[in-house]
């Protein structure tokens, strides 16, 4: 009998252990499943079968994907590209690094303060949900992206439910730069910077795209021809 009653408070506080690591669990793969429904289908949204016809998307060309209300009348579009697809690891790589970093530590300072309930699989799933929801925003970030190379300007459109435009004459460029961090020599992609005659315009780039050489060759041909 002393036995039982010994091991009664000790099975009793694993049992609410394990509750409270579950609700946790469950509360975080919530909010995940949350996240993913508003942002790709809505809430009210259901998924169709696809076929495919309709998986194997077709090649359109460039002016196919600019909006007509981005355009003036007689304009041609030259280019229309997005990020390489490897934008959204290394749009998301600081904060996984981060997140790894942070679980580490968590795991850690729990173990010593004894908070028996934040356990690693606790720590693990919360650190998940932050890092997987890091890469839908960034893979959101992707989907609005565009950049756009006329036969009179380039244009950087994003964002996906109000779009920010930065659009600069081609005879305002005066020079085109690419650079490379190392991650990006690792996926074989670059960004292409442009440096703008008027001080006062913001330098901007087209981040994380694929051949970069070969674009930025076509940009050049582009300003030569307008006469920048």
């Amino acid at each position: 009998m002393s036995d039982k009653k010994q091991h009664s408070p000790r099975r009793s506080q694993r049992t609410q252990r394990e509750k409270n690591e579950k609700q946790v669990i469950s509360s975080s793969l919530c909010v995940l499943r949350d996240l993913c429904g508003g942002l790709f289908f809505g809430a009210d949204s259901k998924t169709m079968p696809m076929s495919a016809e309709d998986a194997a998307p077709a090649a359109a060309p460039p002016a196919a994907i600019v909006p007509d209300k981005l355009l003036d009348a007689g304009e041609v579009v030259i280019l229309a590209i997005k990020p390489s697809f490897w934008f959204v690891l290394l749009n998301s790589f600081p904060a996984l690094a981060a997140t790894a970093g942070v679980a580490l530590l968590a795991r850690y300072v729990f173990a010593k303060l004894g908070v028996e309930w934040m356990t690693p699989k606790v720590v693990l799933t919360i650190c998940a949900v932050i890092a997987l929801a890091k890469v839908l925003a960034s893979c959101i970030q992707w989907a609005g992206r565009l950049y756009i190379l006329t036969n009179v300007r380039i244009m950087r459109v994003r964002g996906v439910l109000r779009a920010d435009v930065f659009q600069c004459p081609l005879k305002q460029i005066a020079a085109t730069h690419l650079a490379a961090s190392l991650p990006e020599k690792v996926f074989a992609v670059g960004s292409l910077w442009f440096e703008v005659k008027d001080s006062t315009t913001q330098e901007t780039a087209w981040l994380h795209i694929a051949q970069p050489n070969e674009i930025r060759e076509i940009v050049r041909e582009a300003i030569r021809r307008a006469g920048g």
